[in-house]
């Protein structure tokens, strides 16, 4: 019985020493738990356009009248360059901080309070225009003790503030893609526009953003003939400016409202021309089909190569959403016709067939005829 007991004994001891080491584990790791959290910065910005190099800065203000030992956030900020290229089929680039908590120490447990904004930016950048985010959000975090006295943060919450700085909206967070375990929020949206044709550098915009010419070509082509166009603008997606821009033709404006098709005629080597447009529109010119003119065109968007297109003679030849973007843009039409495209004595040839049937269908209705008089004389 002595030697049970003192089994007994020693499994009780093992057990409770084991069931507080695993308490004590347990309860450890939940200070490993505290939040790393980032904010990710939207950068807006229409195909065509080159992202800029552009610096965007995000600032902690501690609520030091709720607790008067709220711990400083130091600002955090995101870089962008060319080589941040946004997804095919997006008008964004997303970017995050670096754990915004890093090196932050909190005094106690508890709850603490911040002001984040958006420090705007004084410079231009590079011919364009940057539209900063003047939204203001309240953070609180929510910093627990642990039972060995480690504290870390168990909870952080973000909601909008309104023009009185009343909070409005929670906000709520995302996994984080530079943080393993950690979130993120998405707090700011900065829209960078450009106009067509405004090149990079400073120093290289063109003195039009897209122009669209018409001429025709050939040993019978008519100058002074005027030719029908119908020109659609698709707006860009982040574009800020009204939705209808002026494109002259000579000293003549003309307004084209995005989403509609205006109507110009052109005769030989006149030209639309767009002096302003934001980079990312996109345009459709239809150049009506005419007569004995075999149309076809030829363009540059965003000064890469030229493309060309021809169409068949005397029909309409469309150039379908053609891209507007920061560098050279170009359309030219070209009508041509030759002397063997005019039929002889008013004849067009392409109603030839049709005649030549006529003419044999009649041509064989005679001689049915003739045929069956003679058959009859004959009898």
């Amino acid at each position: 019985m002595t030697k049970l007991r003192k089994v007994l004994s020693i499994m009780m001891v093992s057990i409770m020493t084991f069931t507080l080491i695993a308490v004590s584990t347990v309860n450890t790791a939940a200070a490993s738990d505290s939040k790393e959290v980032t904010i990710t910065k939207t950068l807006s910005i229409a195909d065509g356009i080159t992202t800029p190099s552009a610096s965007f800065t995000f600032a902690f203000a501690a609520d030091t009248a709720f607790d008067a030992a709220t711990p400083a956030i130091a600002n955090k900020s995101v870089n962008f360059t060319s080589a941040d290229v946004k997804a095919a089929n997006t008008n964004a680039i997303e970017k995050e901080t670096t754990n915004i908590f890093a090196g932050v120490t909190y005094p106690h447990a508890g709850e603490f309070f911040y002001t984040i904004s958006e420090t705007a930016g004084t410079t231009a950048i590079e011919n364009g225009e940057m539209a900063y985010d003047t939204s203001k959000y309240r953070m609180q975090v929510i910093v627990a003790e642990d039972t060995d006295g480690t504290l870390y943060i168990s909870a952080v919450n973000v909601a909008t503030l309104d023009d009185q700085n009343n909070v409005d909206q929670k906000v709520g967070s995302q996994p984080s893609d530079d943080i393993t375990g950690g979130e993120t929020f998405k707090l700011f949206t900065n829209t960078f526009t450009k106009n067509g044709g405004a090149g990079v550098d400073p120093g290289e915009e063109l003195d039009s953003a897209l122009t669209i010419t018409h001429k025709v070509a050939g040993t019978a082509a008519d100058k002074s003939k005027y030719f029908t166009y119908n020109v659609t603008l698709t707006q860009s997606p982040t574009a800020r400016a009204a939705l209808s821009y002026t494109g002259k033709v000579g000293s003549t404006p003309y307004t084209f409202t995005t989403g509609q098709a205006t109507t110009v005629t052109l005769k030989h080597g006149e030209t639309i021309d767009f002096e302003v447009l934001p980079a990312g529109t996109k345009v459709s010119v239809v150049a009506t089909g005419v007569d004995t003119y075999t149309p076809s065109y030829e363009y540059i968007s965003n000064g890469g190569a030229k493309v060309t297109q021809a169409g068949s003679k005397a029909t309409t030849l469309t150039a379908s959403d053609i891209l507007v973007g920061e560098y050279e843009n170009t359309i030219v039409f070209t009508h041509t016709r030759n002397t063997e495209d005019i039929p002889p004595m008013g004849i067009d040839i392409n109603n030839l067939p049709f005649i030549l049937f006529i003419l044999v269908s009649m041509g064989g209705f005679a001689f049915y005829i003739v045929n069956k008089r003679r058959t009859r004389t004959q009898g």
